[in-house]
């Protein structure tokens, strides 16, 4: 049977799960699914099933370590948020240690920007406290507080 350990944190994560799950249905496949998932509310949203092991808590490398010892995996899926930058790393170094294979599941970068919106970019921190003090301090009193 092939056990598979996957992090989740976004939607794809819950989508990953629940693709695996219908092909365990559908092809009667002999496979079994731990996901790991940071909160409890993340374990209402996968559905349950007997093919399906949730866990809700929080990892750091150690713990992602002990649980990889404990189980055999076939496989590591991390579909974990994007910006979850070191989550994804303890993950990649766990692996690693157990010497075993590590899949990142990203999301496409295809999201259109509304140009037309009320967006606006900057390039550094400053710009943005200078862009927002002014858009700030235009429409208030004179004595608005505003960092330089």
């Amino acid at each position: 049977m092939e056990n598979y350990l996957i992090f989740a944190g976004t939607t794809e994560g819950r989508e990953l799960t629940q693709f695996l799950l219908n092909m365990i249905n559908e092809e009667h496949l002999q496979m079994h699914l731990t996901v790991c998932i940071a909160t409890d509310y993340g374990r209402l949203m996968l559905p349950e099933h007997k093919a399906l092991t949730v866990l809700a808590s929080r990892l750091n490398e150690q713990d992602m370590e002990k649980l990889m010892s404990r189980n055999t995996f076939d496989c590591i899926l991390d579909a974990t948020h994007p910006y979850a930058v070191l989550v994804s790393e303890n993950i990649r170094n766990a692996a690693a240690a157990k010497n075993i294979p590590y899949i990142r599941i990203i999301r496409p970068d295809n999201t259109p920007i509304d140009t037309d919106s009320n967006i606006v970019f900057v390039h550094t921190m400053q710009e943005a406290v200078s862009y927002l003090c002014l858009l700030y301090t235009s429409d208030a009193a004179d004595d608005t507080p505003c960092v330089d």
